[in-house]
């Protein structure tokens, strides 16, 4: 509250946890100093917990209805939660879509694919189910023995050993699937630049993500596969952004790998795509679209 009090005019306030978010709409509303605030909304976390069916839809209506009443802006991560703001609360204040973004000091652009001879998709993330990687084990029993799979992430742990025992089922599963469990970002390029592709396999629908994988396999250029979740195809574009596949099930991931790997030339105009996309999905590109979006909120 002192910070609040004894800011200059001119002060800009930006939060990105609902809680902070609250309070200095609560600051705002009963204060007799008032700055302007905007929020980096994630999710809507009313609609999240509905569909989960967590009992707590109704309090987190109230939280956010609340606080996004006194915010002069919004700040989202997906163009898609930029549409349920407005079906959820008929939110009309000022929005920017301002998805994740990359380290270009940490990831820089890989060779041209080469899909001649091994394969190796890549997977960098955490191993809960929603976010797939237990359907794309399934998947490497659908390709055939050049396709490898490189799993990168550690959490949760009891996750890892069901995805060991998954792997099982595959023919010649220990000389296809590496487990390498979590990397430090200063380890992933070297990694990742000697793969073909980089699967995003997301099954769950519940998410409003915007993932820091897809924008770092951009920074380098990857080829991508996904899944049809509306969170990574509003803003990529079947065949020039990436592979979509059908459905988050093992058959389609597997068919859609196998498509990427059937067209090298479309795979490597992909690269160009991502490399020419690359110079604004740093995170200094976003800090100042963020910055500007302020900036022409405030006036």
């Amino acid at each position: 509250m002192s910070t609040w009090l004894r800011a200059p005019q001119g002060t800009v306030f930006y939060a990105r946890d609902i809680t902070e978010a609250l309070l200095l709409a609560r600051f705002k509303r009963f204060l007799p100093v008032r700055h302007p605030v905007f929020f980096e909304m994630h999710e809507v976390l009313s609609e999240q917990n509905r569909l989960l069916n967590t009992g707590r839809a109704g309090h987190f209506a109230r939280v956010e209805a609340e606080m996004l009443a006194a915010m002069d802006g919004v700040v989202c991560i997906s163009p898609v939660l930029v549409d349920a703001l407005k079906a959820v609360y008929g939110y009309s204040g000022p929005t920017l879509v301002a998805p994740m973004g990359y380290n270009p000091n940490l990831f820089k652009a890989a060779p041209d694919v080469d899909f001649s001879g091994p394969i190796t998709v890549a997977y960098v993330g955490s191993l809960y189910e929603s976010k797939g990687v237990h359907n794309l084990v399934r998947a490497m029993g659908h390709l055939p023995g050049r396709f490898r799979l490189l799993v990168i992430g550690g959490n949760p742990g009891g996750e890892l050993e069901r995805l060991r025992a998954l792997a099982r089922d595959v023919c010649d599963w220990e000389s296809r699937i590496e487990f390498c469990g979590y990397l430090p970002p200063s380890e992933l390029f070297p990694r990742l630049a000697s793969c073909s592709m980089m699967a995003i396999p997301q099954s769950s629908e519940v998410e409003f993500f915007s993932p820091i994988k897809l924008y770092e396999a951009i920074g380098m250029g990857l080829p991508l596969v996904v899944t049809p979740v509306p969170a990574l195809t509003s803003v990529l574009e079947q065949e020039v952004d990436a592979i979509v596949a059908r459905s988050p099930v093992p058959e389609d991931l597997a068919a859609a790998m196998m498509d990427m790997a059937s067209n090298q030339g479309r795979a490597r105009h992909m690269q160009r795509r991502c490399r020419d996309r690359s110079v604004s999905s740093t995170w200094l590109a976003r800090a100042e679209l963020c910055l500007n979006f302020m900036r022409s909120v405030v006036g």
